[in-house]
């Protein structure tokens, strides 16, 4: 299987740049010298990522880590994690007998023969492909890893929604089929990274104090419910979509709440010189619990001219 690979992988090397003519590869009109060991490398890799791809994500401003299994028999060999084509030491982040450097990190569990390389401080420009590396005698091992990066807020659209104290409101979202069965939660905010995290609601938690979940997984829509609304549940909210691979899918919503006064405005008409009646709702908090009932006022008003 491996000699298939290595085969495929030296043509698509050697398509891709064109022509091998003592280790000088041209490659879009423009000449670059290319060792042999490089082009050697570069196959390795290949044969390698054919049989194994870890994919990470994280969000701008977090951290990720990078776990990288490696076979018994080279638990005493020095591991590293690498970007580019790691032909030089200038590729290498961060070594186990360097264990720290710069925003870069490592560690080896021997015992479960798996080192994690740790990127802090994420930024945009560190998505892309990376190489976790066993050293040993001859060619390296290597394992293709490739980095998703995020925005650590959301969202560019918002849905805006306007409730009252003390009434009820929902708010319905679509999502694709690839979530139908997967996690989905809700959090307060707008920071994707802890979203999860500090999620009032989940699917697998459905209700919290005022705040209900519903997922009808045959149209596919998730529901926020809440009930009994204060002026506290205005904000920002997100709805959070989780997937088996990448970054985690978001829809937003921004709650405004207002007061209980004038919730409803009525009109009334009467004639010059004659009384008028006005009933108007009010509050009455009744009982130790502090729960609230409405009653009506009337109010005759004698209109003279």
């Amino acid at each position: 299987m491996n000699n298939i690979f290595f085969l495929s992988c030296s043509f698509i090397v050697m398509k891709s740049f064109q022509c091998v003519h003592t280790a000088k590869l041209q490659c879009n009109n423009n000449t670059r010298m290319w060792s042999l060991q490089n082009l050697l490398l570069a196959l390795c890799m290949c044969v390698r990522s054919a049989a194994e791809l870890i994919r990470v994500s994280g969000h701008e401003g977090g951290e990720v880590h990078v776990s990288c299994p490696y076979s018994t028999g080279y638990e005493s060999h020095e591991k590293y994690l690498c970007k580019n084509n790691c032909a030089n030491d200038d590729d290498v982040l961060i070594k186990t007998t360097e264990p720290n450097k710069n925003k870069y990190s490592i560690h080896d569990d021997e015992r479960k023969r798996v080192f994690t390389a740790t990127i802090s401080d994420l930024r945009r420009t560190d998505a892309g492909r990376y190489w976790c590396g066993v050293t040993r005698k001859g060619m390296d091992i290597y394992t293709e890893v490739h980095l998703e990066v995020g925005p650590d807020t959301c969202c560019a659209q918002s849905t805006k929604l306007q409730s009252y104290e003390e009434s009820s409101v929902s708010i319905s979202f679509r999502y694709e089929p690839k979530y139908q069965n997967h996690l989905k939660y809700v959090c307060r905010g707008n920071q994707t990274s802890t979203c999860l995290e500090k999620a009032i609601l989940t699917s697998d938690n459905k209700q919290h104090e005022r705040f209900r979940l519903t997922d009808d997984k045959v149209s596919r829509k998730l529901t926020v419910f809440i009930t009994g609304v204060t002026r506290n549940h205005a904000g920002s909210y997100l709805l959070g979509y989780h997937g088996n691979t990448g970054l985690d899918a978001f829809s937003a919503f921004e709650l405004k709440v207002e007061a209980w006064c004038c919730v409803r405005s009525d009109q009334v008409s009467g004639i010059v010189g004659r009384p008028l009646t006005v009933r108007c709702p009010t509050r009455r908090r009744t009982g130790l619990t502090g729960s609230s009932s409405v009653r009506e006022t009337t109010a005759t008003t004698a209109q003279t001219w």
